[in-house]
């Protein structure tokens, strides 16, 4: 996520490979929407949540469109 984290302290090369804080944003407007009885304790991933939901568009959330993601090191390890 495109953070002043990332902005100050990494290549600019992974900022432009990040995606906008509003993908978070949206994620968790769909999580807070769900019933909270039947949904507690739950690791989320904002793409995951929003695929979900029916969004099968995420270019609005890249700091640089048509440019590829930057792998996250947690998401990769989810991936073996």
């Amino acid at each position: 996520i495109a953070t002043s984290a990332i902005e100050f302290n990494f290549p600019q090369e992974i900022l432009q490979a990040s995606r906008k804080p509003e993908i978070v944003a949206d994620a968790a407007r769909h999580i807070f929407m769900r019933n909270s009885r039947e949904c507690s304790g739950n690791f989320f991933i904002d793409e995951d949540v929003l695929r979900e939901a029916g969004v099968t568009d995420f270019a609005q959330y890249a700091v640089t469109p048509n440019t590829p993601l930057f792998n996250d090191l947690f998401l990769e390890e989810r991936k073996k």
